[in-house]
């Protein structure tokens, strides 16, 4: 980020320094668990570090602090600042930050989902749950006309100002596995995180024809069996940027894909992606989309999708539904035969307990014949994402919609190219109801995207900040395109009642 921006965040963290003492300042978000345990690392190592050898994990918080953290003392004053980061899924999240509380829709939605789970290391200060109120979000999801609109019913750009909806990580989406030899817990001879699967293979079980491990393509891809029984499907049921990244990618990679219908079928058929959009308004019937969504209607969802149509399966997969990146994680590690989507930071290499990961084939692999696979890492996500240059000028750069209208590369065909990656998202207010937040959010972010340890603690986690251009591009807007301001602050956010 360019060097006015750093400067300036040392002038803030002077400025602040002066008052750590008085105050404490809260900023509570929450959305996306694609980076969840990312953000809680990070937001740690800029604000409250009982780090040392005395540190202890508090008691609720299940995955250890980011290694690159140990020892590193506060980037920003010591309990002057507490960042506070939910869990609760991309739909949640956006929901939340459209209408401005953790209980969009009247009920408290997020609270089955962090209940025992602190969501960030340090308990000096317990955190107050249910949140009052949300001052940004995180989504893998896209932000939709659908949600500004809803923004702006509520009022939005009156209270709060523009939305800034910018990039936060890069990351790929893991196939998680669990083959077995027998159908039991027999596991094949198959070294961990070696077992390739083709782009034939992945769309034909997760469009529900290749239901058996020993089924003839998976075999061709590894040049020997590497497993039998049923593979079981095991996917998102709450409304996930981490479903979205994984169904957008098979949208477009398996639309003239095809193979036998089932192991007992030979009748071809298309691999294409079958599954609807579950959160089209029941308006819109009869036609629902078979695409990328941040929920989809899986075959085990129902009996039929909202449009009252019978929720086919032809194949005759077997689906299991879960709840969070975690609970997809588990259920693929305990159930023979399972096959999943997660997060890097819930699977093997970066969690040894984890479950194993498969090896995909890119574009790039497939039109050339490489013969290459690769495992999901954040350079293979980096380079897969680097296919995207944002374009944008003063006007257009105020637009959250033309951010989200160039974030996403649902086939990557660049040279080591991890096939299913994405970002995911930070979604800010402009206008904050006080200075001190409006003032340390922009100082967070030049941490988290210009600081060699925030990308320390990213790798740790298997992520990555974004490329150099749309880095260039948020430090455009959050200084001079669409500035954070405060009630009071005499410009843009001037009268407004803030986040």
């Amino acid at each position: 980020m360019k060097k006015s921006l750093v400067l300036a965040s040392v002038a803030l963290g002077a400025m602040f320094a002066a008052d750590a003492a008085s105050a404490q300042t809260v900023i509570r978000g929450g959305g996306a668990t694609f980076p969840s345990i990312a953000y809680r690392n990070l937001f740690d190592c800029a604000t409250f570090q009982p780090f040392g050898p005395s540190f202890s994990t508090p008691a609720g918080v299940t995955q250890p602090l980011s290694a690159s953290c140990v020892g590193i003392g506060p980037n920003f004053p010591h309990d002057a600042y507490l960042f506070l980061y939910a869990p609760v899924g991309s739909g949640a999240g956006k929901a939340g930050f459209v209408a401005h509380t953790a209980s969009p829709g009247g009920s408290n939605n997020w609270t089955a989902k962090v209940s025992g789970n602190v969501p960030y290391a340090d308990n000096t200060f317990a955190p107050t749950w249910p949140y009052a109120s949300i001052q940004f979000a995180g989504s893998d999801d896209l932000l939709l006309p659908s949600d500004v609109s809803a923004y702006n019913t509520n009022n939005g750009p009156a209270n709060w100002g523009n939305i800034l909806f910018m990039p936060a990580v890069i990351g790929p989406v893991a196939i998680s596995i669990n083959p077995t030899k027998d159908g039991s817990n027999n596991a094949w001879a198959v070294p961990a995180n070696t077992i390739k699967l083709s782009r034939k293979s992945v769309c034909g079980i997760f469009s529900g024809h290749i239901t058996k491990w020993d089924n003839a393509s998976i075999t061709a891809d590894n040049g020997t069996t590497v497993g039998t029984g049923q593979i079981t499907v095991v996917h998102r049921t709450d409304g996930s940027g981490t479903n979205f990244l994984t169904t957008n990618a098979l949208a477009n990679q398996c639309r003239s894909v095809f193979g036998t219908n089932n192991e007992s079928d030979s009748t071809l058929v298309l691999y294409s992606f079958p599954w609807t959009d579950n959160g089209v308004a029941v308006a819109q019937c009869p036609a629902l989309p078979a695409v990328g969504a941040n929920k989809n209607n899986w075959p085990d969802s129902g009996v039929n999708d909202q449009c009252g149509h019978a929720i086919s399966n032809p194949g005759g997969g077997v689906f299991n539904g879960q709840n969070g990146n975690g609970g997809v994680a588990s259920t693929v590690k305990s159930v023979n035969g399972a096959i999943g989507y997660n997060t890097a930071d819930q699977v093997q290499p970066i969690v040894a307990s984890g479950p194993q990961v498969a090896m995909l084939q890119s574009q790039y692999d497939i039109d050339n014949a490489t013969g290459l696979y690769h495992l999901p890492t954040a350079a293979g996500a980096q380079a897969a994402m680097a296919a995207v240059t944002p374009v944008f000028d003063d006007t257009s750069r105020s637009n959250p919609l033309n951010w989200a209208a160039q974030g996403t590369v649902p086939n990557p065909a660049l040279p080591g190219s991890y096939p299913i990656a994405g970002f995911s998202w930070f979604l800010f207010y402009q206008c904050y109801a006080g200075a001190d937040v409006a003032a340390v959010i922009p100082q967070y972010l030049n941490f988290h995207y210009a600081n060699a340890l925030s990308a320390s603690v990213l790798a740790d986690n298997g992520m990555a900040v974004p490329p150099a251009p749309w880095v260039n591009e948020i430090q455009k807007l959050i200084t001079t395109t669409s500035p954070f301001g405060h009630t009071g602050d005499g410009g843009v956010c001037n009268a407004k009642s803030g986040a």
